[in-house]
């Protein structure tokens, strides 16, 4: 919003000099983001409606200065039944009033006049058309003229139907409605959808000598709404928005009423009102001793009384409390003492309320929960990992990534309604795509070694939930790439891969005491189709499925632009790293070592290892995969395992020459078993 300093300066008693003005603005909240000779252009707070305008600019300024706001003049408007006629049927409108006016000639205004106008870049377009916007600059209340030769019976205030049309100012054609959309319409057409923008079919003309002239207030969250739906955004809907006052439709009104009685307008009958608005009067208490201690001040309660007054509160006294009444002009965001904490700091300014640390009893242990995050966190660190943050929303586009067939898992959500970002439609069910997407961002700016991870939470459809909609599963996830240890003088053949998370994930099972395994993944799994096929492994934990790994498959990839890059993705369930740890046990080592074989054998693809594995156990305490080696033999795929097989021997009794028989006697039997399958040893 652009401001003049100079206006201002009409409306409360400030600095002269702009650069002391600036800084004035800035400490109040009121952010200054470009100054231009006397215009400003300031960065206002979201949830204060009533700073849209001067007055409230000056209010919030007479707050920490003190001293009297002076307001345009406006008429008093005279309420009676020879008004327009108007009905309203709908709570959305809190307030609505209308007044006939009419001119036997029309007289531009001055650019004196002019100058809030002409500061906020808003080009004069006649008279009644200039005497709204300034009402609105001036007073923050929008008001808006109709022509009313063109106005066909009585006003109706109300809900738009199912298909009904309008034609908004300056668009091409006639647009849809959604349904429900709060209306201003006659006897025939629309005139103006309601807190947002007027209708071509009603509009004022250098030709028009009657008018309507309409200023209400509106349930804010509505025309919110409304205005993202029909993509569209005014003035007006920067004012109703975020709250309007309910009592200043008048004073609104009188404003353009005098404005327009100076340049060769005149009223005509009475201004009708509608008004389903009451003030509620809402108290709020507030004690010296408590505001003091959470500014860290020394204010009296005379002290306190004075300075919310200037913020136009009402205040009450009894003997320890004082009861502070809350105006219309701040009834949007004004609930609670907090909110009159926040106000009295900026009356005395953030920078002269004193820098200390709050008061605190005794420190707490850090929980279970948080000891094993922080140890996880020490494993990752330690590895390189860097913590990231994603969004907890992503949109249809980034999912179609995936290419997920229907009915799969992944494809139900909970989406969102009237979204402001498309990017955010969707409530995230997955971690994978945030995972992928972050590590395509990396490779684009050339970050070719990458190792991420994220505490999060995703949310799957469950109409059986606690809340009826979606239950919460928290996760860690991480993603990797490029080479193990970065940075290195010689280059590291090491390569972050499913291995590296295989054996991340053992320092964390080791580290936390828990059994965690890696299992062949189901094909329900969610991620299934999204990892390589031949490259992912489900994460187990006494039984159940708490997590997956594996690498990203090579077409998801190559969709979000990763090249020459094998990206790999993990993801645990938290709970899972919560339960309950295996007790520490400590064996005492046999005196005599046992004795250790390896043996390695060539399997053809399609046989697993574990078979092996599994007739290699009948013969030795012990066996495990040593070491696996693809290879291609007559253009098909091969792997050289080689297994590593070991004999207790506690007493010493056992020979190294029945060692080799037993080893003898356990190739002949896989030989025998698996020959037929092409296995022969290396």
């Amino acid at each position: 919003m652009n401001i003049s300093a100079n206006v201002l300066r009409t409306y409360i008693a400030c600095p002269e000099e702009n650069t002391s003005l600036r800084h004035l603005l800035d400490d109040v909240g009121i952010e200054v983001k470009k100054v231009d000779g006397d215009v400003f252009s300031v960065e206002l707070l979201a949830n204060r409606g009533d700073h849209y305008c001067y007055a409230g600019i000056a209010r919030e300024l007479s707050g920490r200065l003190g001293g009297e706001i002076c307001l345009p003049a406006y008429t008093a408007l005279e309420v009676g039944e020879s008004g327009p006629k108007i009905s309203v049927e709908t709570d959305l409108c809190l307030v609505y009033s209308a007044t006939y006016l009419e001119a036997s000639e029309s007289q531009d205004f001055s650019p004196e006049i002019l100058a809030p106008l002409l500061a906020a870049d808003i080009h004069s377009l006649g008279g009644p058309i200039d005497a709204t916007n300034l009402s609105n600059m001036e007073f923050g209340q929008p008001t808006h003229v109709f022509d009313a030769d063109r106005v066909v019976g009585t006003i109706c205030i109300r809900c738009s139907h199912e298909g009904e049309q309008a034609w908004p100012l300056f668009a091409e054609d006639k647009i849809v409605l959604p349904t429900g959309t709060m209306v201003i319409a006659d006897e025939e057409k629309i005139l103006a959808i309601a807190g947002v923008i007027g209708c071509e079919e009603s509009k004022t003309t250098e030709n028009t000598r009657r008018i309507i002239l309409e200023s209400a207030c509106f349930e804010p969250v509505h025309v919110r709404k409304t205005s993202r739906a029909i993509s569209t955004h005014t003035t007006s809907v920067a004012r109703f928005e975020r709250g309007s006052d309910p009592s200043f439709p008048l004073v609104g009104a009188g404003r353009v009423v005098h404005l327009l009685e100076q340049h060769g307008w005149k009223r005509v009958g009475a201004t009708t009102l509608h008004s389903s608005w009451s003030d509620s009067h809402r108290k709020i208490e507030i004690r010296a001793d408590q505001a003091n201690a959470f500014l860290g001040t020394d204010i009296t309660r005379d002290e306190i009384v004075m300075r919310l007054q200037r913020y136009g509160f009402q205040c009450e006294r009894d003997v320890e409390s004082i009861y502070v009444g809350v105006p219309p002009h701040r009834i949007w965001d004004v609930e609670t003492v907090a909110d009159l904490y926040e106000d009295l700091a900026k009356s005395i300014g953030y920078n002269n309320t004193p820098i200390m640390l709050p008061l605190i009893g005794c420190g707490a242990q850090p929980t279970r929960e948080e000891v094993i995050r922080a140890t996880v966190e020490d494993i990752l660190l330690g590895l390189g990992f860097y913590e990231v943050i994603t969004d907890g929303f992503y949109g249809s586009n980034l999912l179609s990534l995936l290419q997920l067939p229907e009915g799969h898992p992944l494809c139900s959500h909970v989406s969102t309604k009237n979204a402001l970002d498309r990017g955010y439609s969707l409530l995230k069910n997955n971690a994978l795509l945030h995972a992928i997407a972050a590590v395509s961002k990396n490779i684009k700016r050339h970050i070719f070694d990458l190792k991420i991870y994220e505490w999060t939470r995703y949310f799957i459809l469950d109409p059986e939930a606690e809340n009826g909609l979606c239950r919460e599963q928290l996760v860690l996830w991480g993603a990797v790439c490029g080479q193990e240890r970065p940075g290195l003088w010689t280059q590291d053949p090491h390569k972050s891969d499913v291995f590296f998370l295989k054996g991340l994930l053992e320092e964390i099972a080791n580290e936390l005491r828990l059994p965690l395994s890696l299992a062949e993944t189901d094909t329900a799994h969610p991620l299934h189709s999204s990892l390589h096929p031949f490259r992912q492994r489900q994460i187990m934990l006494r039984g159940q499925v708490v997590g997956i790994l594996g690498e990203i498959h090579p077409e998801i990839a190559r969709r979000f632009k990763i090249k020459k890059q094998r990206a790999c993705y993990f993801e645990i369930e938290t709970a899972a790293l919560y339960q309950q740890q295996a007790p520490l046990q400590y064996t005492i080592p046999h005196a005599i070592q046992p004795l250790t074989r390896t043996v390695s054998f060539a399997l053809p693809q399609g046989l697993s290892a574990k078979r092996i594995q599994d007739s290699i156990a009948k013969f030795c305490t012990s066996v495990q995969i040593y070491d696996l080696f693809p290879f291609v033999q007559e253009d098909e795929q091969w792997a050289s395992v080689t297994f590593s097989l070991c004999f207790e021997n506690p007493e010493g009794t056992l020979s190294a020459e029945s060692v080799n028989t037993s080893l003898q006697e356990m190739i002949s039997a896989v030989m025998q078993e698996y020959q037929s399958f092409g296995v022969y040893q290396r």
